[in-house]
């Protein structure tokens, strides 16, 4: 008869087992998020849209979760690093390539940039910027005073509505969270005494 601390031992490895396995094969099953492939739709329901202008500032575009996604059109001067970036990259010749390594590329000049595809990070130190992000992340901006004493701004869907980006760090949600529904209120009926 087998002691019992190898009972307990094989008991543990089947419970083990039995509890693991199917987490373990439906994670093999289902492949993450980075790892699917990749063709940009304006259209998605997850998407959003964020434009944002300044004549001096950083920003860095992040992920919710596992990698952030969808295009980001930019013109501007100054640096632009991308980190694990997957899928179409168009540099204009303006800009030229400082690093690549390590699942990184720096450019650094004046010139566009056309990022489509899936990303863990892209980051921005400069002036000038005029850049549109159709996607799904998080944007961190980081104005400077210019000239004008404006740090730069930046909007979701309407022109008429900008923020301003402030020197202390803002945070932009894409798509743009609707804290307060956008249903038509339902008229309830009266009960009690009048």
């Amino acid at each position: 008869m087998p002691h019992k601390w190898v009972r307990c031992a094989e008991f543990c490895l089947v419970s083990a087992i039995v509890l693991v396995a199917p987490m373990w094969l439906a994670a093999q099953g289902a492949p993450a998020k980075g790892s699917q492939p990749y063709s940009f739709n304006p259209a998605n329901p997850n998407y959003g849209t964020l434009h944002m202008q300044t004549t001096l500032g950083s920003f860095k575009l992040l992920p919710k979760d596992d990698l952030a996604e969808g295009r980001v059109e930019m013109s501007f001067a100054g640096t632009l690093l991308l980190v694990q970036a997957k899928g179409d990259i168009q540099i204009s010749s303006g800009l030229r390539k400082e690093y690549e390594g390590h699942g990184r590329q720096v450019y650094f000049g004046r010139g566009t940039a056309v990022i489509e595809g899936r990303f863990r990070a892209i980051q921005w130190f400069g002036r000038d910027l005029k850049a549109k992000w159709i996607g799904d992340g998080v944007a961190r901006l980081y104005g400077e005073f210019d000239e004008k004493l404006s740090t730069g701004v930046y909007y979701y869907d309407n022109p008429s509505e900008p923020r301003a980006w402030g020197t202390f760090g803002t945070q932009a949600i894409l798509p743009e969270p609707q804290y307060y529904g956008t249903g038509t209120p339902v008229p309830r009926k009266k009960t009690g005494n009048p």
